[in-house]
Protein backbone atom coordinates (compact mmCIF):
# COMPACT_ATOMS: atom_id res chain seq x y z
CA UNK A 1 0.00 0.00 0.00
CA UNK A 2 2.93 2.23 0.79
CA UNK A 3 4.26 1.92 -2.86
CA UNK A 4 0.94 2.74 -4.28
CA UNK A 5 1.27 5.90 -1.78
CA UNK A 6 4.40 7.06 -2.82
CA UNK A 7 3.52 6.49 -6.63
CA UNK A 8 0.79 8.84 -6.26
CA UNK A 9 2.53 11.10 -4.69
CA UNK A 10 5.50 11.17 -7.18
CA UNK A 11 2.59 11.69 -9.97
CA UNK A 12 1.24 14.45 -8.06
CA UNK A 13 4.55 15.96 -7.37
CA UNK A 14 5.35 15.98 -11.32
CA UNK A 15 2.32 17.21 -12.40
CA UNK A 16 2.66 19.98 -10.12
CA UNK A 17 5.93 21.26 -11.15
CA UNK A 18 4.66 20.91 -14.69
CA UNK A 19 1.89 23.45 -14.10
CA UNK A 20 4.20 25.52 -12.40
CA UNK A 21 6.95 25.39 -15.04
CA UNK A 22 3.52 26.18 -17.87
CA UNK A 23 2.17 29.23 -15.96
CA UNK A 24 5.94 30.80 -16.01
CA UNK A 25 6.04 30.30 -19.67
CA UNK A 26 2.25 31.55 -20.35
CA UNK A 27 3.30 34.73 -17.99
CA UNK A 28 6.61 35.14 -20.14
CA UNK A 29 4.83 34.91 -23.14
CA UNK A 30 2.46 37.40 -22.22
CA UNK A 31 5.12 40.03 -21.14
CA UNK A 32 6.85 39.87 -24.49
CA UNK A 33 3.62 38.44 -26.92
CA UNK A 34 3.24 41.69 -28.83
CA UNK A 35 7.16 41.26 -30.19
CA UNK A 36 5.40 38.57 -33.27
CA UNK A 37 1.82 41.08 -33.77
CA UNK A 38 1.22 43.26 -36.34
CA UNK A 39 2.84 46.18 -34.26
CA UNK A 40 6.10 45.17 -34.33
CA UNK A 41 6.41 43.21 -37.40
CA UNK A 42 9.65 42.19 -38.04
CA UNK A 43 9.93 42.57 -41.84
CA UNK A 44 8.19 45.46 -43.30
CA UNK A 45 5.95 44.15 -46.53
CA UNK A 46 5.40 46.73 -48.70
CA UNK A 47 5.38 47.63 -52.47
CA UNK A 48 8.80 47.36 -53.80
CA UNK A 49 8.49 48.96 -57.27
CA UNK A 50 5.67 49.99 -59.43
CA UNK A 51 3.22 52.97 -59.63
CA UNK A 52 1.01 52.78 -56.23
CA UNK A 53 -2.85 52.37 -56.32
CA UNK A 54 -5.28 55.50 -56.81
CA UNK A 55 -5.60 56.91 -53.79
CA UNK A 56 -6.85 60.16 -52.06
CA UNK A 57 -6.17 61.47 -48.80
CA UNK A 58 -6.37 64.31 -46.72
CA UNK A 59 -3.52 65.47 -44.22
CA UNK A 60 -3.70 66.61 -40.96
CA UNK A 61 -3.37 70.14 -42.04
CA UNK A 62 -6.55 69.71 -44.59
CA UNK A 63 -3.91 69.21 -47.81
CA UNK A 64 -5.50 66.59 -50.59
CA UNK A 65 -2.55 64.02 -51.14
CA UNK A 66 -3.02 62.06 -53.97
CA UNK A 67 -1.07 60.50 -56.99
CA UNK A 68 -0.21 63.94 -57.93
CA UNK A 69 1.11 65.24 -54.64
CA UNK A 70 3.88 62.62 -55.40
CA UNK A 71 4.33 62.58 -58.74
CA UNK A 72 8.19 63.91 -58.13
CA UNK A 73 10.60 62.75 -55.52
CA UNK A 74 8.71 61.87 -52.46
CA UNK A 75 9.15 60.06 -49.06
CA UNK A 76 6.25 57.76 -47.94
CA UNK A 77 6.22 56.37 -44.50
CA UNK A 78 3.55 54.32 -42.92
CA UNK A 79 4.05 54.21 -38.48
CA UNK A 80 1.69 52.46 -36.58
CA UNK A 81 0.67 53.45 -32.95
CA UNK A 82 2.03 51.39 -30.58
CA UNK A 83 4.58 50.22 -32.64
CA UNK A 84 8.31 50.19 -30.89
CA UNK A 85 10.11 50.35 -34.08
CA UNK A 86 7.65 52.74 -35.81
CA UNK A 87 8.31 55.44 -32.33
CA UNK A 88 12.29 54.74 -33.02
CA UNK A 89 12.45 55.59 -36.46
CA UNK A 90 10.17 58.90 -36.26
CA UNK A 91 12.88 61.07 -35.19
CA UNK A 92 15.20 59.96 -38.22
CA UNK A 93 12.72 60.05 -40.35
CA UNK A 94 11.84 63.62 -38.92
CA UNK A 95 15.27 65.04 -39.31
CA UNK A 96 15.47 63.29 -43.04
CA UNK A 97 12.31 64.61 -43.78
CA UNK A 98 13.25 68.23 -42.86
CA UNK A 99 16.33 67.95 -44.78
CA UNK A 100 13.93 66.52 -48.11
CA UNK A 101 11.25 69.07 -47.66
CA UNK A 102 13.82 72.05 -47.79
CA UNK A 103 15.61 70.24 -50.82
CA UNK A 104 11.80 70.55 -52.39
CA UNK A 105 11.04 67.28 -52.57
CA UNK A 106 7.29 65.90 -51.10
CA UNK A 107 7.57 64.13 -47.63
CA UNK A 108 4.16 62.15 -46.24
CA UNK A 109 4.26 60.48 -43.27
CA UNK A 110 1.10 58.05 -42.80
CA UNK A 111 0.28 57.44 -39.23
CA UNK A 112 -2.20 54.43 -38.60
CA UNK A 113 -4.28 53.41 -35.90
CA UNK A 114 -6.70 54.82 -33.24
CA UNK A 115 -4.89 57.90 -31.36
CA UNK A 116 -1.89 57.56 -33.92
CA UNK A 117 -2.19 61.46 -34.92
CA UNK A 118 -2.31 62.52 -31.53
CA UNK A 119 0.52 60.18 -30.89
CA UNK A 120 3.07 60.77 -33.65
CA UNK A 121 1.21 64.19 -35.71
CA UNK A 122 3.29 66.53 -33.01
CA UNK A 123 6.42 64.14 -33.46
CA UNK A 124 6.26 64.60 -36.97
CA UNK A 125 4.67 68.20 -37.60
CA UNK A 126 6.70 70.40 -39.74
CA UNK A 127 8.56 67.95 -41.49
CA UNK A 128 6.01 65.83 -43.74
CA UNK A 129 2.63 66.18 -44.28
CA UNK A 130 0.86 63.57 -41.87
CA UNK A 131 -2.01 61.53 -42.94
CA UNK A 132 -3.97 59.99 -40.35
CA UNK A 133 -5.40 56.74 -41.03
CA UNK A 134 -7.43 54.40 -38.46
CA UNK A 135 -7.51 50.56 -39.72
CA UNK A 136 -5.10 47.74 -40.51
CA UNK A 137 -6.20 44.94 -41.27
CA UNK A 138 -6.06 44.25 -44.99
CA UNK A 139 -9.18 43.21 -46.87
CA UNK A 140 -11.18 44.30 -44.13
CA UNK A 141 -13.60 47.17 -44.15
CA UNK A 142 -11.88 50.57 -43.03
CA UNK A 143 -8.65 49.29 -44.61
CA UNK A 144 -7.82 52.98 -45.74
CA UNK A 145 -6.47 54.72 -48.59
CA UNK A 146 -2.85 55.16 -48.34
CA UNK A 147 -1.50 51.94 -46.81
CA UNK A 148 -3.71 49.76 -48.97
CA UNK A 149 -2.26 52.03 -52.24
CA UNK A 150 1.38 50.97 -51.10
CA UNK A 151 0.25 47.34 -50.05
CA UNK A 152 1.76 47.97 -46.57
CA UNK A 153 1.74 44.89 -45.07
CA UNK A 154 4.03 45.49 -42.02
CA UNK A 155 5.19 48.58 -39.64
CA UNK A 156 7.14 50.73 -40.32
CA UNK A 157 7.97 51.00 -43.17
CA UNK A 158 9.30 53.85 -45.81
CA UNK A 159 8.71 54.40 -49.61
CA UNK A 160 10.93 56.39 -51.80
CA UNK A 161 9.76 57.68 -55.14
CA UNK A 162 10.90 58.88 -58.25
CA UNK A 163 8.90 60.53 -60.50
CA UNK A 164 5.96 58.85 -58.67
CA UNK A 165 7.20 55.63 -59.30
CA UNK A 166 8.63 53.65 -56.13
CA UNK A 167 12.41 52.87 -56.63
CA UNK A 168 13.37 51.71 -52.75
CA UNK A 169 11.68 50.21 -49.73
CA UNK A 170 12.78 49.89 -46.39
CA UNK A 171 12.13 49.11 -42.68
CA UNK A 172 13.56 50.64 -40.70
CA UNK A 173 15.69 53.51 -41.90
CA UNK A 174 15.38 56.42 -44.26
CA UNK A 175 17.92 57.04 -46.96
CA UNK A 176 19.76 60.44 -46.69
CA UNK A 177 19.00 62.26 -49.99
CA UNK A 178 22.76 62.60 -50.18
CA UNK A 179 23.09 58.85 -50.16
CA UNK A 180 20.86 58.04 -53.19
CA UNK A 181 22.10 57.25 -56.64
Amino acid sequence: MFAVWLMFFVVFAIGLVNFVLLVAVIRRLRAHGHEGSVESTPLSLVMSSGEPHEFVATSMDGKRVDQDTISGDAVVGFFLKGCAPCRELIPDFAAEARRRRAAGETVVAVVVGDGAAETYGPLLAGSADVVAEDSVVPGQPGYHTMAAAFDVQGFPAVVQLKDGVVVDNVRDRIVPSSARV
